[in-house]
């Protein structure tokens, strides 16, 4: 993880003084060339409200629950999005309750690769569910 995770963080920083861009929540340095925080968060709103809902309406879903935007958001999914988006879900859960039930025995490494894409999935949902940004 530290050989994809660090040049990426290294990449933010050099090109827009921001340990993770647009997540303004982590304001860790403070260098010349920072991007101002307001461009941070409007850049912010603007990604999550496009992946959320692609189109002329994206900004009125910015600021909506999960419970609002969650149907906008599904529809708007090609059947086989909606079933990889499941599967996603579903299979860290299955692999938890098979190791859990000891039907499954997975290795370290193999729990770490399904506890960080799972982590990555959740992350990618709530910030901005749009599949570019999830590859």
């Amino acid at each position: 993880m530290v050989f994809i995770l660090l040049p990426w963080l290294i990449r933010n920083i050099i090109l827009t003084g921001w340990l993770i861009y647009p997540f303004p929540s982590l304001d860790v340095f403070n260098f010349d060339w920072q991007v101002p925080l307001n461009m941070v968060m409007s850049e912010r709103d603007f990604v999550i409200g496009w992946a959320r809902n692609p189109g002329t309406q994206f900004t009125s879903v910015i600021n909506l629950s999960l419970l609002d935007w969650f149907p906008i958001w599904w529809q708007r999914m090609t059947y086989n999005g909606q079933l990889f988006f499941l599967s996603s879900l579903a299979f860290p859960i299955i692999a938890l309750i098979g190791q859990w039930t000891r039907k499954i025995t997975l290795s370290f490494a193999e729990n770490a690769v399904i506890v960080t894409s799972f982590c990555g999935v959740l992350f990618w949902f709530f910030m901005a569910p749009d599949w570019r940004f999830g590859v």
